[in-house]
């Protein structure tokens, strides 16, 4: 074999080295800058049943709603707070904000901001979640959150969030896919838009799924935060003026095996909540992994606590 046939040889290697990673590499780079391209469309907004899109954009979208109360909180307000019950009752308007616990780890604050860039200061935030919701576990990288930060944050952090965690957003193109293969035109999302916007921000979740049992046991995956509390503080130190008051409120949870070691959270948290923590019979829950999220039916049960817990905080503040 000649020198030169030899050099040929070993220059190919390399050249069919890079183009197969090219095969690989390419796609994965397309997709990555493809996705903030794809959820930041009309279609997406319209299409994609994407674990509540519509009701997720609510607080980004809303203007001149200027509410006297605010719940902003986990996904156990957003399916279990319903805020025209609470108006009808109560005579102040009431808007819920509150995302699912997946997008708030990395979404942060950043819808309750978001509304009161556009809406004047209400008179009250009620902080609306769980025992063991109330720490701020870090979730800079999570999925469902980087998808919702694409759609609302600006360009520069969007852009930076995808950088920092591009598996993740690789991760988005299984929901993309899920989403273009199963649940196009489906009737909940083309009217969750509206949806929102009537409901003031609350979004039960859907009837069909079945319900906690007497005997149930708490999902093994729940735990007590070492640093509860840490996300009231956060959101008190935050938004508190002499003219908002800012309200711990603790959800009723179902009365599962396993639930008594929560007790430490109601006894103990700072800022003090404004209601005495409760458990329910399990049969007002959904049986979904996270037993926080009751029946649809037994919303005006869970939002009627609420409603109890708030009516002798307005009234101190001169509300008749």
């Amino acid at each position: 074999m000649s020198a030169g046939t030899a050099s040929d040889g070993r220059n190919r290697v390399p050249r069919a080295a890079a183009f197969y990673c090219a095969l690989v590499v390419l796609p994965c780079v397309a997709v990555l800058f493809a996705v903030p391209l794809i959820v930041n469309s009309t279609w997406f907004a319209n299409n994609a049943f994407f674990n509540f899109v519509p009701v997720r954009d609510y607080p980004y979208e809303v203007t001149g709603m200027d509410a006297d109360v605010v719940i902003f909180g986990d996904s156990s307000a957003l399916a279990g707070v319903d805020p025209l019950l609470m108006q009808s009752q109560l005579g102040v308007s009431v808007v819920n904000l509150s995302p699912i616990m997946q997008s708030l780890y990395v979404l942060r604050d950043k819808p309750l901001a978001a509304y009161l860039r556009h809406n004047k200061p209400p008179r009250l935030i009620v902080i609306y979640v769980v025992p063991w919701n109330t720490g701020m576990p870090e979730g800079d990288g999570y999925t469902d959150g980087l998808i919702m930060t694409m759609r609302h944050d600006n360009a520069a952090h969007a852009i930076g969030r995808t950088l920092r965690h591009p598996v993740q957003m690789l991760n988005a193109d299984i929901f993309l896919v899920n989403l273009i293969l199963g649940h196009l035109r489906d009737p909940q999302t083309l009217e969750g838009h509206e949806d929102a916007w009537r409901n003031h921000g609350f979004f039960p979740y859907p009837p069909d799924r079945p319900h906690l049992s007497a005997g149930c046991i708490l999902h093994p995956g729940l735990s007590l935060a070492s640093d509860f509390g840490a996300w009231p503080q956060f959101l008190v130190k935050r938004y508190q003026t002499a003219q908002t008051r800012v309200a711990l409120y603790l959800a009723p949870t179902p009365a599962c095996q396993g639930m008594a070691k929560f007790h430490r959270v109601a006894e103990e948290i700072q800022p003090r909540p404004i209601n005495q923590w409760q458990t329910l019979a399990p049969e007002l829950f959904l049986s979904d992994g996270f037993d926080a999220h009751p029946e649809r039916r037994n919303v005006p049960v869970t939002t009627q606590m609420l409603i109890d817990s708030l009516r002798p905080l307005l009234t101190v503040q001169g509300q008749p």
